[in-house]
């Protein structure tokens, strides 16, 4: 029938015109997904550098820590001597030892003070 013929038409015709938005539904998810691995390429090369960055200030401290634990106990010895010497100073001007008797004294004093640090805890 002649209506059944126009209904027809008008359907074919709305199908037709549907193919186009759907053609760009379709082509917007494409684009949707693309972006979705671009980012998600992206966040795992982030990751990544993060952990690398990560491992490199954990390696710096590490090497900073043990450098400077050096550098402080040079400077403890350096005191050391330094107090050492103010000592045997100290003990020139209120004794009468020179020479041979002061090595002597010295002497002494530095294999007792050995025989302490050995058997101190």
């Amino acid at each position: 029938t002649l209506e059944n013929n126009v209904k027809q038409i008008d359907l074919s015709q709305t199908a037709k015109s549907a193919v186009k938005p759907t053609n760009q539904l379709a082509d917007s998810i494409d684009k949707v997904k693309r972006k979705t691995k671009e980012a998600s390429d992206e966040m795992g090369f982030f990751n990544t550098n993060i952990g690398k960055a990560a491992k490199s200030f954990f390696t710096f401290m590490s090497i900073a820590t043990v450098t400077q634990t050096a550098v402080n106990g040079i400077k403890a010895m350096v005191n050391e001597v330094k107090n050492l010497d103010a000592s045997l100073t100290e003990l020139k001007k209120v004794t009468d030892l020179e020479g041979r008797s002061l090595d002597d004294f010295t002497k002494k004093a530095y294999m007792t003070g050995e025989q302490v640090a050995k058997t101190r805890k």
